[in-house]
């Protein structure tokens, strides 16, 4: 599969579009590049991890390793349908649903970011619902592939006001450096562009990383209003807002994502 060639190839764009499309491509190509190209890459050595990436101080796992184990692991026929589901790019459809009720959006014209995809299954996705594959850049903190770009969000490796949409999928919880990540998010993101986030929940969450339990998540990410306050000044309108634990939404306590559109005002 000719990738340079994947907007203009009409059956390639159609296969995508088919519910195993998407997982036969990314994992084909998966394997091609890991196991046989030996092409992995991770941004940081595993054994200097930096502070600002959260860690378990008791395993050693942190937020780098945490998201490669199915690349490194391999996969046993018990686990097989678990594993193979992460290459479907079907997480990405939680940012993609609210995004199709703004009818002014033109997903084929956008310039966007994805931010900690994993593999390739979310860039094809995004292609699959409109999206040109010349129009997505994405970071991780490990790559196996050309289309993803190894970078750390708290570092953006993209030029300001770059893209009108910035998708930013569960990752937030894996750095010390909220704050920081977040306003490199709104410095690559263009005046009126859009940030989507999605975030994971639970009654009881690891304060990001550590060995210390408590009861939610709310002194990092627990609320709406604590996640949007990381924004100051640059909303410009939330188009969008869900969150499992806020006070009027307690019926909804059994929900583990929370999910944001910002306009982002420069």
């Amino acid at each position: 599969m000719n990738i340079k060639n994947l907007n203009k190839n009409h059956f390639y764009r159609f296969f995508l579009k088919i519910p195993l499309g998407v997982f036969f491509v990314s994992y084909v190509r998966f394997l091609y590049f890991v196991y046989i190209k030996k092409s992995l890459k991770t941004l940081y050595p595993q054994d200097k991890i930096p502070d600002k990436m959260a860690q378990n101080k008791q395993s050693g796992e942190n937020a780098q390793s945490y998201n490669m184990w199915y690349l490194t692991k391999h996969f046993s026929l018990k686990d097989y349908y678990t594993n193979v589901r992460k290459f479907t790019g079907e997480r990405l459809m939680t940012h993609i649903h609210p995004l199709r009720a703004i009818d002014f959006l033109r997903f084929s014209k956008m310039k966007v970011l994805s931010v900690g995809p994993r593999n390739e299954s979310e860039i094809f996705k995004l292609v699959s619902v409109g999206f040109k594959l010349e129009n997505i850049e994405s970071i991780d903190l490990h790559t196996y592939s050309k289309l993803i770009t190894l970078g750390d969000m708290a570092n953006i490796p993209f030029d300001k006001d770059k893209f009108d949409l910035v998708i930013v999928g569960w990752v937030l919880v894996y750095t010390n450096e909220i704050e920081k990540s977040i306003k490199e998010l709104i410095r690559v993101t263009k005046n009126n562009g859009i940030i989507s986030i999605c975030s994971s929940h639970g009654k009881k969450i690891r304060k990001v990383f550590s060995e210390d339990y408590i009861e939610s998540s709310e002194e990092i990410l627990g609320s709406s209003n604590k996640i949007l306050s990381f924004f100051n000044n640059s909303i410009g309108d939330v188009i969008f807002k869900y969150h499992p634990f806020d006070e009027n939404n307690k019926d909804h306590l059994n929900s583990k994502r929370s999910n944001y559109l910002i306009k982002i005002k420069k």
